[in-house]
């Protein structure tokens, strides 16, 4: 409440306003009582703030989402990978991927996406939540040389080949980003865990521009990981912050300004209050 700020109040029993201290109501709490029993050596040095206001800016509270295909509910990883040997190849239920430089004498690529992962609902990265770290895990079956992992620039379908992007993906900042947000080392079987916090971190600032990564070889000595359709799909986790509201505040409190024209919460309007006093004086105002 602003200093000097007017509101109305309801004091609570009967007789004249006067200058000794009164009983009224305020949020529900009776405040102003009087002590009946007054301390006859009061401290000399009383405590200024013997019971502190919380922190009105907590820290920031971490939370950690995890995205996987039939876990919790969510079905929104789409993949599939492109065969220059099979450019009509249709790979969607296929239950591994595969990146290959020269694969059956033809370049493989894949193509990963996690759907609505970014809102305000159970299970999404919250809204303005600061990202903190994005982790990619992928089971791998057979292990490779390096993979890069480069920004979709367009959107792209599970049935799509490698016909349908005009002879595969290209990064060329028109298909995809050229130059790619994560570089593995040499991939060994097990899970492959790649940092892909920067692209978390830039499709946060325009979740519409989420179409996933291009993962692309840098060798013919290729790579196999299970897909959404394996055993063990592709998992996206990551760890993000919010900030919390003040201490004493919960999630969905109702703030409400309160101006000279309004009554406290928990008060009847100062009419109604000075009707069952009698012979009750007060002035126009009280200034708290």
């Amino acid at each position: 409440m602003a200093p000097d700020q007017e509101v109305s109040i309801g004091f609570l029993g009967e007789g004249s306003v006067s200058d000794e201290p009164s009983v009224f109501e305020l949020n529900g709490q009776l405040v102003g009582t009087p002590d009946p029993n007054p301390d006859p050596n009061p401290d000399p040095n009383p405590d200024p703030d013997p019971d502190p206001d919380p922190d009105p800016n907590p820290d920031p509270t971490a939370m950690q989402a995890t995205f996987e295909q039939g876990v919790n509910g969510y079905r929104g990883t789409v993949d599939t990978f492109l065969q220059e040997a099979s450019p009509n190849a249709d790979n969607s239920n296929a239950d591994s991927l595969n990146i290959d430089a020269n694969d059956d004498g033809g370049e493989v690529q894949t193509i990963l996406r996690f759907e609505s992962i970014f809102g305000d609902q159970s299970g999404q990265i919250a809204q303005g939540a600061e990202i903190i770290s994005a982790e990619l895990e992928l089971d791998v079956s057979n292990p490779g040389s390096n993979i890069e992992f480069h920004r979709l620039l367009q959107d792209f379908d599970d049935t799509d080949t490698y016909s349908s992007f005009d002879n595969g993906i290209q990064a060329d900042d028109i298909e995809a980003v050229s130059t790619p947000d994560a570089v593995t080392g040499s991939v060994a079987t097990g899970v492959l865990s790649v940092d892909v916090t920067d692209s978390l971190q830039t499709w946060q600032e325009s979740p519409d521009s989420n179409f996933g990564w291009a993962i692309l070889p840098t060798s013919n000595n290729g790579v196999d990981f299970d897909s959404a359709e394996g055993n063990n799909p592709p998992r996206l986790i990551v760890e993000y912050a919010v900030d919390n509201l003040p201490n004493n505040l919960t999630q969905g409190s109702e703030l409400r300004d309160i101006t000279d024209t309004n009554t406290l919460e928990g008060f009847n309007s100062l009419d109604s209050d000075l009707s069952n006093l009698g012979n009750s004086e007060i002035n126009d105002a009280n200034t708290i």
